[in-house]
């Protein structure tokens, strides 16, 4: 990484809608630079569900969700998908399947087992 990157996160009204915004600048100088948000759901099930669904207004660029479960124990380790956001309201549905282990081991039939009932709770979201 390398960046030096800035944001700001609260809440705000975009396109007449109210919303939790994150707002900032990335820098790729020095070779990285991400902002990111997390929320943390304690003690949610996500078993009677088929994925994650987002409605987001973004800005043209590409965005990477992380899913941490009890899978996860370090930092680094999540479930990933990457998504487009257009400078535009819109609703993004990602199905269990789309989200990828990133340094997580387990064999690739476990994962939706693991994503959907197992689900611990951080979702950060960071520019692609």
């Amino acid at each position: 990484m390398g960046g030096v990157s800035d944001a700001d996160f609260g809440t705000s009204v975009v396109d007449g809608r109210r919303c939790a915004r994150m707002a900032g600048n990335v820098t790729r100088d020095s070779g990285g630079g991400f902002i990111q948000m997390a929320m943390y759901l304690d003690r949610f099930s996500a078993s009677g569900y088929a994925g994650i669904e987002l409605f987001v207004f973004g800005n043209g660029e590409d965005y990477n969700l992380h899913v941490k479960t009890t899978d996860c124990r370090w930092h680094d380790q999540s479930y990933r998908a990457t998504f487009h956001a257009e400078p535009r309201w819109q609703t993004i549905r990602l199905p269990w399947e789309a989200l990828r282990p990133n340094r997580v081991v387990l064999r690739a039939a476990v994962i939706v087992n693991r994503v959907g009932p197992g689900i611990r709770g951080v979702v950060q979201f960071t520019d692609a």
